[in-house]
């Protein structure tokens, strides 16, 4: 259970003796207590629930971009202008790209740091991902957009998967 969610529950006992204090009735204490409360506790969790779907759909479309950086790649152009542009493309991604853009001019030169930076706290999957087409592009840039699209097409296959699994 996360605490964090709970937590507005204790509420309940400040609002009690508010009540109590200024109506002196017992009989409907727990009712005006416990529902400015439960209130509070519920709007939390709607607040938890769209970040955390938020970070699912971004991861989603990043993996996505994942792919598309394979052939990107394969056209000619590098890495970073790959990854770059393949994640302006998706709305979901457009801030995550432009975190990438700023960390990149901040690291100055360390793509892997850039990357670990910007994409360890979405995914460590996505980053762990990226940093090897990142060094395989050093040495070989087409082999590197292979490797993209097979790891575009495996995080695909398993999105395919887990909602195969979750209508079942």
């Amino acid at each position: 259970v996360d605490l964090g969610s709970v937590l507005p529950l204790l509420l309940a006992v400040p609002f009690g003796i508010l009540y109590m204090m200024n109506s002196g009735d017992t009989d409907h204490v727990l009712l005006y207590s416990m529902v400015p409360a439960s209130v509070i506790c519920v709007l939390t969790m709607v607040g938890r629930v769209t970040s955390e779907r938020r970070k699912r759909g971004n991861e989603q479309a990043l993996m996505d971009s994942v792919f598309d950086i394979g052939n990107r790649m394969l056209s000619g152009t590098n890495f970073e202008t790959s990854a770059l542009e393949s994640m302006m493309l998706r709305e979901e991604c457009v801030v995550t790209g432009e975190m990438f853009s700023r960390e990149l001019g901040l690291c100055r030169g360390d793509i892997g740091e850039a990357i670990r930076n910007t994409f360890s706290g979405i995914s460590t999957e996505i980053a762990m991902a990226l940093e090897s087409i990142h060094a395989c592009s050093v040495k070989d840039a087409d082999d590197a957009g292979r490797l993209a699209i097979t790891l575009g097409r495996q995080f695909q296959n398993r999105a395919v998967a887990r909602k195969g699994l979750e209508l079942n």
